[in-house]
């Protein structure tokens, strides 16, 4: 039991540190490149936290819908960051970029966290006042988010505008056809 106690603890810091470090990134007071340790260990961390966070988006629907909808969008959740993780890499490795794999992925997917945290905090009051056209004030959000996932392409991996683009379309196309083969399409990021 103190071993989990001390994992859960080490995930808990590890999952503030890295949101913090990204919020600072985002606003500019921190520069991208040398911001986040970058080893298997945080790859894992980041990995896990985005799984995490994807279960507190999942849970709310799932509250209507069951536990095979929870257990379904946590599954394709995994699956869909560790396919995405998986065809970067190759491509990366297609490119002669490899090295620059978790340069990429870490930041890329601290973002997405940071994106569901935020998003979860202003969707808070639609949810309560159960007024779902309220959720249009994280659009700003979203689009802040999606500006940072197509400036970590650019700037870590080198790729273009256009190439950066498609990199991000392409994490949205694995998420929404994961989750349509799951029955649970809610694009995380």
């Amino acid at each position: 039991m103190a071993l989990f106690t001390l994992l859960l603890q080490h995930f808990y810091t590890g999952t503030l540190l890295g949101l913090r470090t990204t919020l600072s990134v985002m606003l500019g007071r921190t520069p991208l490149a040398g911001a986040y340790a970058l080893n298997p260990a945080d790859y894992w961390g980041v990995v896990l936290a985005n799984w995490f966070l994807a279960g507190l988006v999942g849970l709310l629907p799932s509250l209507h819908m069951g536990a095979s909808f929870f257990i379904s969008f946590m599954a394709s959740a995994l699956v869909s960051i560790l396919l995405f993780s998986w065809l970067v890499h190759i491509l990366l490795r297609v490119l002669d970029k490899q090295e620059q794999f978790l340069a990429f992925i870490i930041p890329w997917f601290w973002v997405a966290a940071l994106q569901m945290v935020l998003a979860l905090i202003i969707s808070l009051p639609a949810i309560i006042l159960q007024q779902s056209e309220l959720q249009i004030l994280s659009l700003p959000l979203v689009i802040w988010a999606l500006y940072w996932m197509i400036r970590i392409a650019r700037e870590m991996l080198g790729f273009s505008l256009a190439a950066a683009i498609a990199l991000m379309l392409g994490r949205m196309l694995i998420e929404a056809a994961l989750g349509m083969l799951a029955g649970t399409s809610l694009i995380l990021g």
